[in-house]
C-alpha cells in the first residue's frame, strides 16, 4: 500500500475529517496508536467530522468520545456503547458510526453529506443506484 504521508507527518490542523475504518485486527491496532487517539480527540474539541465503522467506534467509545452520543457498532458489540443504536448508521453531532460492511454505502454518503451538501448526495445516490 502507498502512503501520500506517514501518521507522524501528519498535521491534524490541515484535515477536515478522520475516518477510522473497521475489520479486524486493523481497528485494534488503531485503537493502540496514542498518535490516533491524540487526533480523535482534537477533532472531538474541535468539533470535525469524526467518522468510524464496524468494530472501530469501540475506539471512540474507550477514549470517552462516545459518552454523550448516540452510536452504532458491529452487531454482538453494543454493550462498548453507552447509548446503543440498531441503525446501519447513527450520526450525532459531529461523530458518525456505522455497523459493518454492509452498511457502507450509507455510511459514506453520510460523510458526504456532512462534508459537502445533500444535493451532491442526491447526485452521487443516483449515479451510483444507490436507493
Amino acid at each position: 500500500m502507498m502512503v501520500d504521508k506517514r501518521l507522524n507527518e501528519i498535521n491534524p490542523d490541515e484535515y477536515d475529517a478522520i475516518i477510522l475504518p473497521g475489520g479486524h485486527p486493523g481497528y485494534v491496532n488503531l485503537g493502540r496508536s496514542s498518535k490516533i487517539i491524540e487526533i480523535l480527540k482534537q477533532f472531538k474539541t474541535k468539533n470535525k467530522l469524526i467518522g468510524a465503522i464496524c468494530g472501530a467506534p469501540s475506539i471512540l467509545a474507550k477514549e470517552g468520545l462516545l459518552d454523550d452520543k448516540k452510536a452504532t457498532i458491529y452487531p454482538g458489540n453494543e454493550k462498548l456503547l453507552a447509548y446503543p443504536r440498531d441503525n446501519p448508521v447513527v450520526v450525532d453531532g459531529n461523530i458518525i458510526t456505522s455497523q459493518g460492511p454492509g452498511t457502507a454505502m450509507i455510511f459514506a454518503l453520510k460523510i458526504v453529506e456532512k462534508l459537502l451538501d445533500p444535493a451532491t448526495v442526491q447526485r452521487l445516490r443516483k449515479e451510483l443506484v444507490v436507493k
